[in-house]
């Protein structure tokens, strides 16, 4: 059965506060410090949970400026259907969908990124083997070097992509990427899987 919008309806409320600003990220077959390790980033630890990965990341958000030139990334075992993936969250940030970063981490695997910022700009991105497969803030305005091959996938979670002036895509927003991207990796996510979720915390150098 295919995912749908319906089925993160729970997100609206969940991200409010400590996840108005976040990137989630997917990666296929790679575990959490292998992940890290392909960001550069330095390890600072395990997080038992996402408030203790949260309470890290604001102890870093302080010391190195608000992030202006690092940011930190959570990274999470969790099983999918066909093996092991690594979650990565970062609360305030977007190394996720920033292809410096995701070209060469996702060399030989998938990833697949969401992004929200505080000003409201959503993002999704699918990365394959170091090519970044398919973009959008729109979903009737897509990049990449296969922008059209998920048109199957959006339309089975709930993308109407029939009349833009309608712009009904639009409105199914953060669920609606969340709900694409379990298409793309066959992992449901959950309030409960982000919250009880063993962090390995990373910080990344952006600048």
């Amino acid at each position: 059965m295919s995912a749908s919008v319906a089925d993160y309806s729970w997100f609206r409320s969940f991200r409010r506060g400590l996840l108005d600003e976040y990137c989630l990220s997917l990666v296929k077959g790679l575990g959490p410090r292998e992940f890290l390790a392909r960001l550069d980033a330095k390890v600072l630890g395990a997080c038992e949970g996402l408030g203790a990965f949260a309470a890290r990341d604001n102890d870093v958000l302080e010391e190195h400026d608000w992030c202006d030139d690092h940011q930190v990334v959570g990274a999470a075992r969790v099983e999918g259907p066909d093996g092991p993936w690594t979650l990565a969250l970062e609360i305030n940030g977007f190394t996720g969908t920033d292809g410096r970063f995701m070209e060469a981490a996702s060399q030989g695997t998938r990833i697949v990124s969401h992004f929200l910022n505080i000003k409201g700009m959503k993002l999704f991105t699918w990365w394959e083997d170091g090519e970044m497969r398919t973009q959008f803030e729109s979903p009737y305005q897509r990049s990449g070097t296969t922008p059209d091959e998920l048109l199957t996938e959006m339309a089975a979670v709930g993308y109407d992509l029939s009349d833009p002036s309608a712009d009904g895509a639009v409105a199914l927003g953060i669920p609606g990427m969340i709900a694409l991207a379990q298409e793309l990796t066959g992992i449901r996510l959950t309030a409960g899987l982000l919250t009880d979720a063993v962090y390995t915390a990373g910080m990344v150098t952006i600048a």
